[in-house]
């Protein structure tokens, strides 16, 4: 599938007009051509090289719904860091094509997700407690798990999965061996590194191999899953403010695969389970929002926005986002100025761009630019709602957040 045209998801004013009389002054607009058209690059890419390539999809970065059925389309995976993405996740795709990762899982997830034939990767000591005393009260009658391995790399640490290097997880290997009802199927880690660079992507590799080689063949390994951490399709824009080299879909298959062609020892070779999130679903959503004022305090000039630094920054990112402006009018009759863009919540804090040059005016729209990760998921319902989401064709993926929505979870006692 080609990738859609750059400017797809970039509309004229007339069309943000119509889909304010309908939504609001603030909302996101979703492409799932886009998100279809990244998953299918990560999979030709890495199956080009390694046909035995599964690309299971972060959902932490954004659990829409639609994306799972995305995924399910595609034939593909879906990897969840909790109970509450893995309920999700069974809404739209298979339990067996669920990779269970995560710290946190109770007794009870792991019942559910090891009868269910998910991969469950196990990341601490008491899950395996756990999973034999499942064992003993005959709850399953044998476990098919994975597990997640910690090892250093440059520039990174990880307070996750057993340490390779101090005994741990030689450790959680032995109880495994010691009962016969569990099987280690896969061999998991993650990381996340601000440069995200090719030689990183081959430290890792080597590791992963490593153990697998040491692994085998005691141990039917089936699934070699080296996470995700990557940088996916950026505008020019982005690359000069991160002002790093941004690695390509394709070199980071090549890369990764080469290691793996070269060096695992046995005949048959385990899948490759790739994890990417933000690089999947970064540039499938952009937010717009209203400036509802021009103020002037002293001699600053604020234009406050329908939105907030909780919507557009939630991971309080020190990178200022990307943002277009969409004027009410072709030609803009204010002075170029600078302007403070601010949010609309009542805290001081609240400021979203510290800097623009240029013409604003009251009626314009701001359109933040790949907003498609780590935004809605990750707002809090604090002050405002959170804004709605919809497709090109005025489509509703998820309504904006009412006070009905908001209130639900609580307990009101009974007025007599």
């Amino acid at each position: 599938m080609s990738k859609p045209e750059a400017d797809q998801m970039y509309p004229k004013y007339r069309e943000i007009e119509k889909f304010k009389e309908e939504f609001g002054s603030s909302f996101y607009i979703f492409s799932p051509e886009q998100f279809s058209s990244n998953y299918e690059s990560f999979v030709c890419s890495f199956q080009k090289y390694y046909p035995l390539t599964k690309v299971a999809y972060a959902y932490k970065a954004n659990y829409m719904p639609v994306l799972g059925d995305i995924v399910n389309k595609h034939g593909g995976m879906i990897e969840v860091a909790s109970r509450l993405e893995y309920d999700i996740a069974l809404k739209s795709i298979e339990p067996k094509n669920i990779i269970f990762n995560g710290p946190m899982k109770t007794k009870e997830d792991l019942t559910q997700a090891i009868k269910l034939g998910s991969i469950v990767n196990v990341d601490s000591f008491y899950e395996l407690d756990y999973i034999k005393e499942l064992l003993d009260e005959r709850e399953i009658d044998s476990a098919s798990i994975g597990i997640r391995i910690n090892y250093k790399i440059p520039e990174h640490s990880s307070r996750f999965g057993f340490d390779i290097n101090n005994g741990e997880f030689d450790k959680a290997i032995t109880i495994i061996e010691q009962d016969n009802r569990i099987h280690l199927v896969a061999i998991h880690s993650h990381f996340t590194t601000k440069k995200r660079c090719l030689n990183t992507f081959t430290i890792r590799t080597k590791k992963m191999v490593e153990v697998y080689n040491k692994l085998y063949p005691r141990h039917d390994i089936r699934y070699i899953d080296i996470g995700g951490g990557f940088f996916g399709g950026m505008t020019q824009e982005l690359r000069q403010k991160y002002n790093l080299e941004v690695p390509t879909i394709d070199q980071y298959a090549k890369t990764i695969t080469s290691v793996l062609h070269e060096e695992i020892a046995s005949p048959e070779k385990p899948t490759l389970v790739i994890e990417p999130g933000i690089s999947m679903v970064a540039d499938i959503m952009h937010l717009f929002t209203e400036i509802l004022e021009i103020k002037k305090i002293g001699n600053t000039l604020y234009a406050v926005c329908d939105s907030s630094i909780n919507i557009v920054n939630p991971e309080k990112s020190k990178i200022t986002p990307s943002y277009r402006i969409i004027f009410k009018n072709n030609k803009s009759f204010t002075e170029s100025s600078t302007f403070t863009i601010a949010g609309s919540t009542c805290l001081e804090h609240d400021i979203i761009i510290e800097k623009h040059e240029g013409t604003l005016k009251r009626g314009d729209f701001i359109m933040f630019i790949n907003k498609g990760a780590y935004s809605h998921v990750r707002t809090p319902i604090f002050i405002m709602p959170r804004p709605p989401i919809i497709g090109r064709e005025g489509q509703i993926y998820k309504e904006k957040d009412s006070s009905e929505y908001v209130l639900e979870p609580y307990i009101f006692e009974t007025k007599q």
